[in-house]
């Protein structure tokens, strides 16, 4: 028999693991604890169930590189929720099963995080390097263009059993009338799960009627059917996406206007435009109290900037220490990118 391991549960006789949880959740159960607990396996024919809402991007990172090297045969089985990085760990499967009502989520990788300007531009970049490394993982999975990716990803689409099948994210459904324990999706606080509640009521509800929830739901979108409630929905969000890319335009706008005019009234050098406007797009109250005291007759020669000239590339050991130095992290790009790539990729892996 198994025994349950916070959010993952493994059953060495038969083979089977069962992740049904927020991947990482337990420090004492991180992705290290997974992979010794998977290469112990005695089976060389794995099957994993997955029912998860997603987790920590690099313990799931780390897990689907273990899984796509191993010479175990592994096959994949979605039992319903299999959203963010859980959708990256199913990708690491030889084969991959979806039940008819369950639901695939891929959107662009997320954190939360607090700083300076230079340190929130820190975050954005190893954002922008982890979205990468996940169009890469989907388009070998899929083989669709990262265009076509990035623009799932960028809208959090969420894929029905079939939608997941033509977009070749699964190999096949298994139609089945029985239900999982459908995940608590507002702890996760994707952008899109109001719009998808009508897919998330899918999980819970049985085949032999429509429940009353599905009804309600009938009746506030004044529609007959689930396909009528699903297109009415979709072409809601697209309306609301479009919505949200004029509001994210008219603030560029106005941003822009405050800066020029903060220039103007002598309240901001304008060599420190481009730092201003980066601080007014993150915080409206830190870019007010920055203005309240800079000082614009302080010249920009007399700041003192730390050099990293000194420091010799190939002393580098890890991929840590150039998070923490922006500018000897380009060094180290483009003096050697053999030694970047190879401290990036332990990074993923190991997080050192």
């Amino acid at each position: 028999m198994g025994t349950k391991l916070s959010w993952y549960n493994i059953k060495n006789e038969s083979g089977e693991i069962f992740i049904y949880d927020t991947i990482g959740k337990y420090d004492a159960y991180s992705a290290s604890k997974f992979i010794e607990d998977f290469n112990n396996i005695k089976s060389k024919e794995v099957t994993i169930h997955i029912n998860s809402g997603g987790g920590a991007v690099f313990e799931g990172l780390a897990i689907y590189n273990t899984i796509k090297s191993s010479e175990k045969s592994v096959k994949i089985i979605i039992d319903g929720l299999c959203a963010s990085i859980a959708s990256i760990i199913a990708c690491s499967g030889d084969e991959i099963e979806m039940n008819s009502n369950g639901l695939i989520m891929i959107h662009d990788p997320l954190t939360i995080s607090g700083g300076n300007a230079k340190e929130l531009r820190k975050q954005a970049e190893i954002l922008d390097k982890i979205h990468d490394q996940l169009v890469n993982i989907y388009h070998e999975r899929t083989g669709l263009d990262a265009e076509v990716l990035e623009d799932y990803m960028d809208k959090e689409t969420w894929f029905t059993a079939q939608e997941a099948l033509e977009a070749k994210l699964i190999d096949r459904i298994i139609e089945t009338d029985k239900m999982v324990a459908c995940v608590d999706l507002d702890s996760y606080n994707y952008r899109n799960v109001a719009k998808f509640e009508l897919y998330k009521s899918k999980l819970t509800e049985s085949k032999k009627g429509e429940s009353p929830k599905m009804e309600k739901i009938l009746k506030i979108l004044n529609v007959t059917n689930e396909d009528e409630a699903v297109s009415k929905i979709k072409e809601m969000a697209g309306k609301i996406t479009a919505l949200e890319s004029e509001n994210s335009e008219a603030r560029k706008v106005k941003n822009e206007q405050t800066i020029d005019l903060a220039i103007a009234q002598g309240k901001i050098l304008p060599a420190k435009k481009e730092f201003a406007f980066n601080l007014l797009n993150t915080s409206e109250d830190l870019f007010n109290s920055y203005i309240e005291n800079e000082k614009v007759d302080v010249p920009m020669g007399d700041l003192k900037v730390k050099s990293n000239k000194a420091v010799n590339v190939e002393n580098i050991e890890s991929f840590s220490q150039l998070l923490d130095d922006p500018e000897l992290c380009e060094r180290v790009k483009d003096e050697n990118p053999e030694l970047f790539n190879k401290l990036y990729d332990d990074f993923l892996i190991k997080g050192v």
